[in-house]
């Protein structure tokens, strides 16, 4: 049986800019895992190899940027809390949904009684395009759940998380209104115990659910020949029958994969477009995408496991990480199985994920990995590119261009440990109008108080691409600090999604709360004081280069400004479908109109708009453009 929870870890107290993870302080730690179990802490001691890894990143693995900015434009609301604060195993689920009509459906795992937590599941609210509900006192489901998901197609909203009996629970309903209709089990008669579902809808009638799940659980009997096999379903019919169920995708099954661990996976649909991915540490980071709805796959390896015999070894044992042969452990830089993957407007695959430094020095059976828990990086690749690259990571807040851990306490890490993450977790990507890809992770923060904890917390990070992930921009922090009115010196960022459509605003949830850490499994970790309410945090971050959501006027539509941004003059594209009056109105970032141009009788079809900005102060601003009682927004920046 392949043991997947890992606790080995090489840590030290500073991170310069060049730094590698360094070997320090044994440490020995509890690790949540699909087999709950306590792994002993590993590091190498049989010398260091000169192994030059599989797969070197761009930068460093401890690589920080070197330039940082303090939080765009944002506002931020309070849309739900709970005492339960694990909000996922590995990467998160999707939990917020920009329904393009001004309103969003937000979903987190819910729980009021941090004794035993018999109210576990799935909290829910809904942004009318108005004013967010009321904070909500009780999950949505009958049953006591866990871990939830949301989609909304074809009208209509879904949730669905696992049961305690192993089943999946899925709810749907007409989107912000009316009673949840239960179907279960989700994905029809099941192998075994199903947990940890991910789901997606769409289909080209808009009712096709999609839903793969861990279908082994907690245990060791394997299933379909595997330990935890990843099952695929599919319901056409918005959930109440299942014409697949719980089928292993094509190279997938035991003679590739001796299994997968909890929520390592994902999955996204977009009209009859499907994909899921799947990484794991010293494993493959593969994916599958379907064109017909989920009834025929293509397999891709998107980055091959350093040891391809790892992918299919029911234990580690007898293997160690000696990449070359020379009989000397290697610490090999593989990923921490926190897999994003989302398809563009294009219908193109977006897959992120983080890194992680393994260890395997040891060819007892029943024995962990090692991993480095102050490893850092976040990687990207669409399926443009050859080979994934390392986009993100760390970022120097002090600017004296090293990252600095606190000392800690001598027992605990400096910062709080989530699964087998490092320092930079959990990233999920998103994309406004234009295909400008966002990306959103959680990282440890120098800007935040370390005398509480002897642990520094960690932020939520946004890094953005105009160019399909050619270039990135400086990450910002997105938890305001008490300078921006906030209270980000003393607060804890993690378990962030993203909405994957976005307009003149990206839109995130995060989870927020006053100290390092998940309470749940780790109640031994920075003490008894982590028990308080965790936040549901709603943030709108002004998007400084995209545009509203796709046009969904009836009588015109209209391009992105060029250039942007702008010094001097700059020019759109407006299509009419008939003669028509047209206003021009320029907003700078206060929402006050500084700008207004009336175009009288513009002919139909392709007219080219010039607004002339010379003299304006540098900035963001935004433009409208009025047609009869339709309006869409677009954003520009003035340089």
């Amino acid at each position: 049986m392949k043991k997947l929870l890992l606790c080995g870890i090489a840590l030290t107290v500073a991170l310069s800019v060049s730094a590698q993870n360094r070997a320090g302080n044994k440490v020995t730690l509890k690790n949540a895992s699909r087999y709950n179990k306590v792994a002993k802490a590993q590091k190498q001691t049989t010398g260091v190899d000169n192994y030059t890894p599989v797969r070197v990143p761009a930068a460093p693995s401890a690589s920080v940027s070197q330039s940082y900015r303090t939080s765009a434009a944002q506002t931020e609301f309070v849309i739900g809390n709970t005492l339960y604060d694990l909000q996922s195993n590995r990467g998160p689920a999707r939990r917020l949904v920009n329904n393009s009509d001004g309103t969003f459906s937000a979903a987190w795992t819910f729980s009021a009684n941090q004794s035993g937590y018999p109210d576990r599941g799935t909290g829910y609210n809904y942004y009318d395009g108005t004013a967010w509900g009321a904070l909500p006192t009780a999950r949505i489901e009958g049953v006591r759940t866990g871990f939830a998901n949301i989609a909304v197609s074809g009208g209509n909203e879904y949730s669905l998380a696992h049961n305690g009996s192993g089943a999946g629970v899925l709810l749907t309903r007409t989107k912000g209104a009316g009673a949840w209709t239960t179907y279960t089990p989700a994905g029809g008669t099941t192998p075994g115990a199903d947990v940890w579902f991910r789901m997606a809808a769409g289909g080209a009638n808009g009712n096709t659910v999609h839903a793969i799940v861990n279908s082994q659980g907690s245990g060791t009997t394997p299933i379909l020949g595997q330990s935890g096999p990843l099952t695929y379903s599919r319901s056409q019919d918005g959930g109440a029958t299942w014409d697949i169920q719980h089928v292993v995708l094509p190279g997938c099954d035991s003679s590739f994969y001796a299994g997968f661990s909890a929520e390592n996976y994902s999955i996204d649909c977009s009209g009859n477009t499907v994909v899921i991915a799947a990484c794991d540490l010293m494993m493959d980071v593969v994916m599958w995408k379907s064109t017909d709805n989920g009834t025929t796959w293509t397999k891709t390896i998107i980055e091959a496991a350093p040891i391809a015999d790892y992918n299919t070894a029911l234990d580690y044992a007898p293997l160690t990480s000696d990449v070359d042969g020379d009989g000397v452990a290697d610490t090999i830089l593989s990923n921490a199985g926190d897999m994003n993957v989302t398809l563009d407007n294009n219908g193109m695959v977006h897959a992120t994920w983080s890194l992680m430094r393994c260890l395997d020095d040891d060819t007892t059976a029943g024995t962990s990995l090692g991993v480095f828990l102050t490893t850092s990086g976040i990687m990207y690749w669409n399926e443009g590119m050859s080979a994934p690259a390392e986009v993100a990571g760390l970022v120097d807040q002090n600017g004296d261009g090293q990252f600095t851990l606190p000392a800690g306490n001598g027992t605990d890490l400096p910062f709080g440990r989530y699964g087998n993450g490092g320092l930079t977790i959990h990233p999920q990507i998103g994309f406004d109008g234009n295909n400008n890809v966002f990306l959103v992770y959680s990282a440890v923060s120098e800007a935040t108080d370390t005398i509480n904890y002897n642990a520094a917390l960690r932020h939520i990070f946004l890094t953005y691409s105009t160019d399909m992930g050619a270039t990135w921009s400086v990450a910002e922090d997105l938890v305001p600090s008490a300078a921006q009115g906030g209270d980000g010196e003393y607060q804890e960022g993690v378990w962030p999604s993203i909405a994957k459509n976005n307009g003149n605003a990206v839109s995130i949830v995060y989870q927020r709360d006053p100290c390092p850490e998940y309470f749940v499994n780790n109640t031994s970790v920075y003490g008894p004081q982590n028990t308080s309410t965790n936040d549901i945090i709603f943030v709108s971050w002004t998007n400084p280069v995209g545009v509203s959501e796709v046009a969904t006027a009836n009588s015109f539509s209209m391009s992105q400004n060029y250039p942007n941004p702008v010094n001097g003059t700059t020019r759109f594209e407006l299509n009419l479908n008939t003669n028509s009056d047209v206003t021009v109105e320029l907003y700078n970032v206060l929402g006050k109109l500084v700008k207004t141009e009336t175009l009288n009788n513009l002919n139909a079809g392709s007219n080219v708009i010039t607004l002339d900005l010379a003299g304006f102060n540098a900035g963001l601003y935004t433009y409208s453009v009025t047609v009869g009682a339709e309006k869409l927004t677009r954003t520009l920046m003035v340089k």
